[in-house]
């Protein structure tokens, strides 16, 4: 008989990644599992499980997330990291865990999202969640490699560690992105980080296309200062095409080319203040590991 419950994260850890490896994602490691669901800084995950006679044969994950639009906060959920025993699929055990998990949750969050891959959006939608209007675009750009060379500081990964906030200046509603919230979140090796000014960019670099990209995850501060921190690094790190989401930030920076490369699937439910209306996500808030 299949038994439904709560994850425990003294005891539960080994058997849910060893069913992630199973049926999802063969990659996913304890260390991450506890990075992304017991550290982050938006609080713990609540996780969701089904059992079998004493085996996990069911995983549905529910980081917490939290969203600031000048001095307002709203507390969202975003179902993640599902996945079903491949004996038992087909019985509607995603549906049913979505429901009761997010049942469970009741009173603890004020808007839920999800940003679902292609297989995984149709089921969203059977549900009821709802495609964000604007979906965010991301592009590829192609920078001005003649323009003038600045300076910028590329910061070691032990010492970024910001203490105040970042949000746009567009007063819509954004990733609370604290100083730890950014650290937790970039703690990678592959993030590199730089400073121009009092602006700050997160990006990595991986070849499209076999071209040399800057994969730009956030940027943050002074807006006016961001053409010239993005030329810069193009400069420094030889590469002038860059990979983006055409969010706010980017108002101010220009390409002497550029195309969409996809939309962004960014999926609502239960939006108490209805803030998918104007929100501004960042290539960080929609990567795929999340």
């Amino acid at each position: 008989m299949l038994k439904f419950r709560e994850i425990d994260y003294k005891k539960d850890i080994p058997a849910v990644v060893q069913l992630i490896n199973e049926g999802l994602d063969d990659t996913f490691t304890e260390s991450f599992f506890r990075w992304k669901h017991v550290q982050n800084p938006f609080g713990k995950s609540f996780g969701f499980l089904i059992e079998d006679d004493g085996s996990i044969v069911g995983l549905r994950m529910f980081m917490f997330w939290k969203f600031k639009k000048s001095k307002e906060y709203k507390t969202a959920i975003r179902p993640v990291d599902t996945v079903v025993d491949k004996r038992y699929r087909g019985k509607g055990l995603f549906k049913k865990m979505n429901l009761v998990g997010i049942e469970m949750c009741k009173g603890k969050y004020d808007v839920i999202f999800n940003t679902p891959n292609h297989n995984s959006l149709p089921g969203n939608l059977k549900m009821g969640w709802n495609i964000l209007e604007d979906s965010p675009k991301v592009k590829m750009g192609l920078l001005n490699p003649f323009s003038k060379k600045k300076e910028i500081e590329k910061i070691e990964k032990g010492s970024f560690n910001l203490k105040r906030n970042y949000e746009s200046s567009s007063l819509m509603w954004q990733t609370n992105k604290t100083g730890e919230f950014l650290k937790w979140r970039y703690e990678d090796k592959k993030y590199i980080l730089v400073q121009y000014a009092d602006s700050f960019m997160i990006f990595s670099l991986k070849k499209i296309k076999g071209l040399k990209t800057i994969i730009i995850y956030e940027l943050l501060g002074d807006s006016k200062q961001f053409q010239t921190m993005i030329n810069a690094t193009a400069k420094r790190e030889k590469s002038f095409f860059i990979y983006f989401v055409d969010n706010k930030e980017f108002e101010r920076v220009n390409c002497i080319a550029s195309t969409v490369r996809k939309n962004a699937n960014v999926v609502f439910k239960s939006d108490s203040g209805n803030i998918q209306k104007n929100i501004n996500f960042s290539l960080g808030d929609l990567e795929s590991k999340l």
